[in-house]
C-alpha cells in the first residue's frame, strides 16, 4: 500500500470512490459527490453530499429547477445555469445557490472533476465568461 498523502487522496483515490459510488448511484437514482477532504495522522476524513437525481419531463434535473427558481433572487437569469467561471486556469460551471451563506452563496463545478466549490457574487461578476452574443465588460 502507497503512503497516504494528499496528493494520493485527490488524484487517485478520490476518483476512484467517485467512478465507484456513481455505479452505485446510477442503480439507485442518486449522485454522490465527495467534497472536502482533510488528512491525519491515521487516514482522512471526507465529506460527501448525496443528491437524488430525478429528471422531469422537460430534461430538466432537479438541481437545474432550483437553480431557475432561485436565480432571480440574485440577480442571474435562468440560463445562467451551467455558465463558466474561469477563476486562474481552472474553469467552473455553475450549479446552484447556497441561499443560507450571506456571502459565498454561490455553488460551482469544477468541469474537469465535478468537485463543488462555492463562490461569491463578486467573484462571479469578475470571473464569469459572457453569455453567448455578450461582450466581456473592460475592468
Amino acid at each position: 500500500m502507497e503512503r497516504l498523502t494528499m496528493a494520493n487522496m485527490t488524484s487517485k483515490i478520490t476518483p476512484e470512490a467517485e467512478a465507484q459510488l456513481a455505479a452505485i448511484g446510477a442503480k439507485l437514482g442518486l449522485k454522490f459527490e465527495i467534497g472536502k477532504t482533510k488528512l491525519g495522522t491515521t487516514g482522512a476524513d471526507a465529506t460527501m453530499q448525496i443528491r437524488i437525481e430525478t429528471v422531469s419531463a422537460d430534461g430538466k434535473s432537479a438541481e437545474q429547477r432550483e437553480f431557475e427558481r432561485l436565480a432571480p433572487h440574485y440577480g442571474l437569469l435562468a440560463e445562467d445555469y451551467g455558465r463558466i467561471i474561469a477563476a486562474g486556469r481552472k474553469r467552473f460551471r455553475l450549479v446552484g445557490f447556497n441561499p443560507n451563506a450571506p456571502v459565498n452563496c454561490l455553488r460551482a463545478a469544477l468541469c474537469s472533476t465535478g468537485t463543488a466549490y462555492i463562490f461569491s457574487m463578486a467573484d462571479f461578476q469578475t470571473y464569469a465568461l459572457p453569455r453567448d452574443g455578450e461582450a466581456k465588460k473592460a475592468a
